[in-house]
């Protein structure tokens, strides 16, 4: 079985969602440079995907798994 790019579409678009409202607090409360903040937030982003990654990966495959059809009822 294959998940393709199944994990991270999910990814980029949970995290998406999770991280840029803190940003935009971040960005209205503390007054960074915004070479500053975005090394900050890329290195923030990068390293949840680098971690949620496998997990994202292992969860569809076991979801791939267990809803199979040419699986015996």
């Amino acid at each position: 079985m294959d998940s393709g790019d199944g994990p991270a579409v999910f990814l980029i678009f949970i995290l998406g969602f999770a991280v840029v409202p803190p940003a935009i607090w971040a960005s209205n409360v503390v007054d960074l440079p915004y070479w500053l903040q975005s090394l900050f937030w890329g290195v923030v982003i990068l390293g949840l995907t680098v971690g949620m990654l496998r997990p994202a990966k292992a969860l569809v495959l076991a979801l791939n798994h267990r809803h199979r059809r040419d699986r015996p009822a």
